[in-house]
């Protein structure tokens, strides 16, 4: 039995398929969580302030493996924002900028039932 795709495997395969696509929409939204979850998954610096010194130099900061469950946290974080951007954005009467907000969203939420 083939193990099932985890959420980044997901939204990685789906990155390319947009890009394939130029949907514009789609690449940016994806890759947002995608930066999203991997900014999460840097280790808060407190936590490896004693590392820093004994570890070698590299520039890659040491990480730590998200749940699936910690990835549609932050999925849902990322749609959360866009929702409240556009609200905003509508408020300032940027209508065509709170609509790409609501259509990024939108996108984002596929995600949340795909896995």
């Amino acid at each position: 039995m083939a193990e099932t795709p985890n959420l980044r495997q997901v939204l990685q395969a789906e990155l390319i398929t947009a890009m394939k696509n130029q949907d514009r929409a789609t690449m940016v939204a994806i890759r947002s969580v995608l930066s999203a979850i991997s900014n999460k998954e840097a280790v808060a610096s407190t936590e490896r302030a004693g590392a820093i010194e004994q570890a070698p130099r590299s520039a890659e900061a040491p990480r730590q493996e998200l749940t699936h469950q910690q990835m549609k946290l932050v999925l849902l974080d990322e749609i959360e924002s866009r929702r409240n951007s556009a609200g905003y954005l509508r408020t300032a009467g940027r209508e065509d900028e709170a609509a790409g907000r609501e259509a990024e969203a939108a996108i984002l939420e596929r995600y949340l039932y795909l896995t």
